[in-house]
């Protein structure tokens, strides 16, 4: 997830209505994980600064009856 965002075209990444892969946005967009049990994700895309946005891939899954997680963190500079 997070080098198909890496690669897309800056312009495209703020916009809501871009179909991501998934059918979706790339803001906001929900996954599911089929890897891990009960595996979710959702990606989240901070503009706040227009010229390098700020993009969050978190994961979710269920271990032993735990919820866990993990967030991927990555810069998209306009260039």
């Amino acid at each position: 997830v997070i080098e198909e965002v890496r690669t897309a075209p800056f312009g495209l990444l703020e916009q809501v209505d871009h179909p991501f892969d998934w059918n979706c946005h790339y803001d906001d967009c929900t996954f599911t994980v089929n890897d891990l049990p009960q595996g979710a994700g959702v990606v989240d895309v901070d503009d706040a600064n227009p010229d390098l946005l700020s993009v969050t891939v978190t994961v979710t899954w269920n271990q032993s009856g735990r919820a866990m997680s993990t967030e991927l963190v990555t810069l998209v500079a306009n260039r």
